[in-house]
């Protein structure tokens, strides 16, 4: 069967609040397989931001495998990996079209949309991991529970915006799964 057709079946038979429930925006879009997430958020970068922003370079903090920095890399966009334990690394780094920083992280890839205006950046979050554990602190804004799935991990991350200098806009990748980018486009950066 067809991706396109899993969805539609896997968004109803699940009730409403189902963690996939507000995956796509369209179900008749073109679903790519979630393997291709990295390439397809690396092509959504590349229309979302402009050539001028894009040169400055990418900071792909908690990159992790190096995925995203690969594909960006072959659609000519430097890069930069900024994780505590590559994954995508060995002795020889210098094969690979990007640079690689192995250094630990004082907190996550959140804190960017706590200093993005003051500090002009754009970004781009493309969520997955929540991890509660690790990061116990991160309350709701709206209810004051701890943020512990996915879906009040994105709206922790949107609540953050500081209304009304900065409005943290929201697009989907197509595929099924952890498709949601929060993203903000600084005027001092675009």
């Amino acid at each position: 069967r067809e991706l396109k057709d899993l969805v539609k079946e896997d968004q109803l038979n699940n009730p409403l609040g189902h963690p996939n429930n507000d995956d796509l925006t369209d179900m008749d879009q073109n679903l790519q397989h979630k393997s291709t997430r990295q390439m397809l958020f690396a092509k959504w970068i590349l229309k979302t931001f402009s050539r001028d922003t894009l040169n400055r370079g990418i900071l792909d903090v908690a990159g992790g495998n190096g995925e995203l920095s690969q594909a960006l890399s072959e659609l000519s966009v430097k890069s930069i990996l900024l994780d505590p334990n590559p994954r995508c690394c060995s002795d020889d780094n210098n094969n690979l079209p990007f640079e690689v920083i192995a250094e630990p992280l004082q907190g996550d890839s959140s804190d960017l949309t706590d200093r993005q205006d003051s500090i002009g950046i754009s970004f781009a979050i493309l969520p997955c991991c929540v991890m509660p554990k690790l990061f116990p602190n991160r309350i709701q804004k709206r209810s004051g529970h701890p943020v512990r799935s996915y879906n009040t991990f994105c709206q922790y991350l949107q609540d953050k915006a500081p209304a009304p200098e900065a409005v943290f806009q929201v697009d989907y990748l197509p595929f099924l799964g952890r498709n949601k980018i929060i993203y903000y486009k600084s005027p001092k950066s675009c």
